[in-house]
């Protein structure tokens, strides 16, 4: 399957529209980021990003001051990108970046598009770019889940579905630290008021449904199995 002009138009990515931050992009962000933001604070970082599509969390990187790489694989992304004023790089070898440059690297719905015999070395690359004591931040569909497969099968291009077990393997193969490994970040309060009643009425059902299927399928195990998305923080050791 290509990432092409057809990929970027189902995606809905406008050119128009591209790194456009709205206020429930930046609470996202803020929440996905806020286990470790304090370790950060005042300080002014490198960040890769790994498949920055529309490039909103290019935009939150720049608003933050932080020195922010975006690698892409979508040509018109890029060359938009690179009219605005962004570091792009349209690459897939993170091998051509420099070793132990990035406080923080990023993929955010892009490790469901490799096949699994790629992931280890994936895994291993962000690794590699990451200083010691770095993060590496991934959101992916939640493999765990069934209410999860509307957003792993619609996507032609997704080769695999990862859950937190698999996950977990990924990051005890590359020397990573589990710092947070949970559904992703839904805050409540961001964007409309419809959007803010639904989130404040779906969450206790979503967390009655995880208890529930936990209790019945994985007693004494801890699963989020109502999240469509997971999210991954691991951290490099020092």
């Amino acid at each position: 399957m290509s990432y092409g002009e057809s990929y970027k138009n189902w995606k809905d990515w406008e050119d128009k529209s591209f790194g456009n931050l709205s206020r429930q992009d930046k609470t996202y962000y803020d929440a996905e980021l806020k286990g470790i933001r304090s370790n950060f604070e005042g300080k002014k970082l490198n960040v890769l990003e790994i498949g920055y599509g529309n490039g909103s969390f290019l935009t939150y990187c720049k608003n933050k001051d932080w020195d922010i790489c975006g690698l892409e694989l979508n040509e018109e992304l890029h060359k938009i990108a690179l009219e605005l004023g962004y570091q792009s790089k349209i690459s897939t070898n993170l091998g051509d970046l420099p070793s132990s440059s990035f406080d923080i690297v990023v993929a955010f719905d892009v490790i469901e598009h490799q096949d699994r015999e790629e992931l280890s070395d994936f895994f291993r690359e962000t690794h590699e770019l990451l200083r010691p004591g770095g993060y590496f931040i991934s959101r992916f569909p939640n493999g765990d889940s069934p209410f999860s497969l509307l957003v792993q099968n619609g996507d032609l291009t997704h080769k695999t579905f990862i859950g937190s077990e698999s996950l977990r393997y990924l990051a005890i193969e590359n020397n990573y630290l589990i710092e947070e490994l949970r559904g992703s970040a839904e805050p409540i309060i961001a964007g409309s008021f419809v959007h803010f009643f639904h989130r404040l009425l779906s969450k206790p059902i979503k967390i009655f449904i995880n208890l529930l299927l936990s209790s019945v399928y994985y007693p004494g195990r801890r699963k989020d199995l109502s999240s469509i998305c997971l999210t991954a923080i691991l951290r490099k050791p020092d």
